[in-house]
């Protein structure tokens, strides 16, 4: 989808949206959002960061200290992708686009069996 021309300046919010592993044949959000961005044209949807615990740079190892658990950003990783606000913002047919995206990945997601689940650096 291009953007709008009347855009003057970009927007840095993303809606959330939790995915059920379950129906997409146990894929993980990192290729799921790959091959969702795909299918939209451009690089827009975005697994969530790594939960501050799990930060290389935050990690309990490296502050010398046990560390926090925090399973509720552990399921929101597992499970959730973000997609542009602006995107939320195009006429019916873009948002059209967007479910019909969604609807084709997760009816055609045992397809994607042998692609490479690796973890992606693009997170929100």
């Amino acid at each position: 989808m291009a953007p709008d021309p009347r855009v003057t300046a970009p927007t840095y919010y993303n809606t959330l949206v939790r995915l059920d592993p379950a129906a997409f044949a146990g894929h993980g959000v990192d290729l799921l959002a790959r091959v969702l961005s795909a299918e939209l044209g451009e690089d827009a949807v975005h697994p969530t960061y790594i939960p501050l615990n799990r930060h290389r740079l935050l990690s309990a190892a490296r502050r010398g200290d046990a560390g926090a658990e925090l399973p509720v950003a552990e399921e929101a990783r597992r499970t959730c992708v973000t997609v542009p606000h602006r995107l939320l913002l195009e006429p019916a047919a873009g948002i059209a686009q967007i479910a019909a995206a969604f609807a084709k990945v997760r009816e055609r997601s045992h397809e994607l069996a042998g692609l490479d689940e690796g973890s992606t650096r693009r997170a929100f």
